[in-house]
């Protein structure tokens, strides 16, 4: 079983000093990948949300995030400016189950400006969708930089 970590936890955890900036937050009808994975009518808006988390002032993950607003209304009157949409909606958005995919995508020039990495370098990735029963509260992809590697106990 795995939990949904709170990256700030997971960097202060390690002895570094947690970073964050807000790159982006706007209500906008999503790509269609988006839509579908989330089963949400394909003109219906979701807020996005794009974060860098840094540690010790470096990149440590690019946070590209997608909300429903009809089902976590609240997060209409939250800027994310100080607090990471992961953090925010692990406080206040419940969830039922999740779906995950771990894997392994090639650096764009824009990603890899971000995590300061040569394009088309091997980032880890995590793609998952997070329900509400039936609902889908959240889609998000995170990119980590490089050397980034996830650990849990058995």
């Amino acid at each position: 079983t795995l939990t949904i970590a709170v990256i700030r936890n997971e960097i202060e955890v390690a002895g570094r000093t947690y970073g964050y900036q807000r790159m982006k937050r706007c209500e906008i009808v999503p790509p269609l990948s988006v839509s579908e994975a989330m089963k949400t009518k394909p003109d219906h808006p979701l807020l996005h949300v794009c974060a860098l988390h840094l540690a010790d002032d470096t990149p440590y993950a690019y946070e590209d995030r997608w909300i429903d607003l009809a089902v976590v209304p609240a997060a209409l009157d939250e800027t994310f400016e100080t607090t990471s949409a992961n953090e925010w909606l692990l406080k206040h958005a419940p969830y039922t189950h999740g779906e995950i995919k771990f894997g392994a995508t090639s650096a764009t020039k824009n990603e890899a400006y971000m995590l300061l990495c040569p394009v088309q370098s091997a980032l880890f990735t995590i793609n998952r969708v997070t329900w509400d029963v039936e609902l889908a509260v959240t889609k998000v992809r995170l990119l980590f930089g490089l050397g980034h590697q996830i650990c849990t106990d058995l």
